[in-house]
C-alpha cells in the first residue's frame, strides 16, 4: 500500500503545514481510493496566554470522511525534508479505533 508515489504526496503535503511539526494524512477508502488529504493546524480557541491547540491531520480527515474511511496513512517530515517517526496520539487513535480506522505511519 505505501508506495514511492504515496510517500512523495505525503511529503509534498507535510511541507505545506504551516505549524511546528510537519504533519500530513491520506485518508483511504474501502476500495484503496484517495479520499483525501489534511495537515495538521493550529485552532486558536481564545485562551487568555494566546496559545491554541492543533487539530491534527487525521483527526480532520476522520471528522470530513467519517465511516468512509478504511485506513489513514500519517507522515512526518523535518526541515531538511526527511521522513520523522510519528504516532496517533492516543485521542486520535481512540476515534480511529472506535470507527474501526486503521492508521498507519509512515517511517523509514
Amino acid at each position: 500500500m505505501i508506495n514511492y508515489n504515496l510517500i512523495e504526496k505525503l511529503k509534498n503535503k507535510a511541507d505545506q503545514a504551516v505549524t511546528s511539526y510537519r504533519v500530513s494524512a491520506i485518508a483511504f477508502s474501502k476500495k484503496g481510493e484517495i479520499l483525501g488529504a489534511s495537515t495538521n493546524s493550529f485552532r486558536i480557541d481564545g485562551r487568555p496566554d494566546g496559545k491554541g491547540s492543533g487539530v491534527h491531520a487525521e483527526r480532520k480527515l476522520m471528522s470530513r470522511y467519517g465511516n468512509h474511511i478504511k485506513t489513514i496513512v500519517i507522515c512526518r517530515i523535518g526541515r531538511g525534508g526527511d521522513i520523522l517517526p510519528i504516532e496517533p496520539c492516543n485521542v486520535c487513535q481512540k476515534v480511529a479505533d472506535k470507527m474501526g480506522i486503521k492508521i498507519i505511519s509512515v517511517m523509514r
